[in-house]
Order: structure tokens, then C-alpha cells, then sequence
């Protein structure tokens, strides 16, 4: 398709030039299908270096991850390993806060078994007092 517009550019640039408005419109025509090649032309190669930037984060993904050697490099830098660090910083936070809240809840659970403990046995005590003043 871009051949075809490109040759069609082409062949109406050729045509002699004429004072006639089919000649002025053609001429232009000619020239908004040149600057639809030029967006065609920047949209493809701006595809290309996305897809060679994908490319080269997945084949840097990958290396990083399984630390390959290429060509005597190590690919394994401080990039790829503080933002490890900092995800693996960010699990012990997160279990910790678990955890806190996991110790805070069961020492809630134990003062309020501790408050029933209390409430109850001085109900018995005090059940246990009007019976010996009634004696």
C-alpha cells in the first residue's frame, strides 16, 4: 500500500505542470500524500524502536533475573538489585505490620477474657456474701 502511494507520489510529480485547477488540486493531493507517507514513515519507526525497547527490557529482564554473563558482563547491577531490596524490604514490612496486629488482637482478646474473669468472680463473691449475711 505505501509502494502504491509512494509511486503515485511519484507519478504526479512527473505530470507537467499546468495552470488548471485539476493540476493545482492534484499538486496538492500529491503533496498531503507526502506528508501521510512522512506520519506513516515516523509512526512505523517510532513502532519499531518501541518493539526493540520491549525487546531489550525482556532480554534485560531476563538476564537480570538469571544473571547471565554477556560477553564477560554480569548483567546483575545496583538498578535491578535495590528495586529487589526495596520489594523484599517491603514484604518484611508489610508481615510485621501482620504480625503486630496479629499480637495486638490476641492481647485485646486477652484483657477482655481477663475483665469477664474479674466481672464474674466478683459476682460470685458478692452472691457468695449475701448468702452468709443471710445466715
Amino acid at each position: 500500500m505505501r509502494i502504491y502511494l509512494k509511486s503515485a507520489i511519484e507519478y504526479i510529480r512527473t505530470l507537467p505542470i499546468g495552470d488548471s485547477n485539476y493540476s493545482k488540486n492534484i499538486r496538492e493531493l500529491a503533496d498531503k500524500g507526502e506528508i501521510a507517507l512522512k506520519h506513516w514513515n515516523s509512526f512505523e519507526n517510532a513502532e519499531i524502536a518501541i518493539a526493540n525497547e520491549q525487546l531489550e527490557n525482556y532480554r534485560y529482564l531476563y538476564l537480570g533475573k538469571t544473571c547471565i554473563a554477556n560477553k564477560s558482563q554480569i548483567i546483575c547491577d545496583s538498578a535491578w538489585l535495590s528495586t529487589i531490596g526495596l520489594i523484599i524490604i517491603g514484604h518484611i514490612i508489610l508481615i510485621g505490620i501482620i504480625l503486630i496486629l496479629i499480637i495486638l488482637i490476641g492481647l485485646l482478646i486477652l484483657i477482655i477474657i481477663i475483665i469477664i474473669g474479674i466481672i464474674g468472680r466478683e459476682k460470685i463473691l458478692q452472691k457468695l456474701i449475701i448468702l452468709v449475711w443471710k445466715k
